[in-house]
Parts: C-alpha cells; structure tokens; sequence
C-alpha cells in the first residue's frame, strides 16, 4: 500500500510523462516473467521466450514494455479501478490555493457517485489520474488485507 501512495505522490509532483516512473508503476502491480507469447527462433523454430509484464491476478501477460501511465490518458485510465468513475478538470481559478493554478484534478469515484476514494493534482490530466487511481487502489489494497485478517 505505502508503494502505491508514494508512486501517487511522485505523480503529483512530476513535471510531465516519465518512463522511469512508468516502469516503477509497472513494478508495484504487475510482475515481470519470461513467457512464450508466439515467437520462434527462424533457425532451430525452437520457442523464443519473451520478457513481459503478468497481472498477478490472473497470471496473464499483459504487455512486453510498460505502459504510459504519466502521458497518456488511455494509459492512466487502465488504473482506474473497475467499476468506478473519473472526474477531471484543469484548474484554471484560484479554488482553493494559488499552488493550484493550472494543474490538473482528478477524483475517482463509484459509478453511482456514492463513495469517492481517490483524488489528486498534477501538472496533466494523465499524472493526476494517475495519482488519483494509484490512491484509489491503495485504498483497495487496505481494505482487502483488512478484510482477509478480520
């Protein structure tokens, strides 16, 4: 859990996209394996093993490289937990504090809109969702291990 929160904090508080950061996203959810995914040596046709991410809840493979979670709004949405929604906007006003002017907010929340568990600023849309979707599934974390030792 304390992974995933600080993984949301180095978001927030990232200048843009970063791949470093990317891969270190990967890290705390996924699994790196070697896996046979289809390719053959030309000269042997003996099974070429390829290096890929696995989802530890499944067990698949989800990709060979990892994905753009901090520049991509495809990306940061696949954090999103399932079943919930997400609400953003790029902070043109002085809301709150003149620190967050011109970033971006987002908040993830049940699709009903009846429990909210995860918000964040950033400097784009894709960190803050990030952000937000990293603490959302810290939350999840928290409350499964709660839930398997109550």
């Amino acid at each position: 859990m304390s992974v995933l929160l600080e993984l949301a904090v180095l978001c927030e508080w990232s200048a843009g996209a970063s791949d470093a950061l990317n891969d270190q996203i990967m890290s705390a959810i996924y699994r790196r394996e070697k896996r046979y995914i289809g390719a053959h040596y030309e000269d042997t046709n003996e099974r070429v093993l390829d290096d890929v991410w696995v989802d530890p809840a499944t067990d698949q493979w989800v990709c060979t490289g990892s994905f753009g979670f901090t520049g991509s709004l495809d990306d940061a949405m696949r954090l999103v937990p399932k079943g919930h929604f997400v609400d953003t906007q790029q902070r043109k006003r002085i809301h709150v504090s003149p620190d967050y002017v011109g970033r971006a907010w987002a908040r993830i929340e049940t699709k009903d809109g009846s429990q909210f568990i995860g918000e964040a600023t950033a400097q784009t849309v894709p960190l803050a969702i990030a952000a937000a979707a990293l603490r959302a599934r810290a939350l999840s974390v928290c409350s499964h291990d709660g839930a398997s030792h109550g």
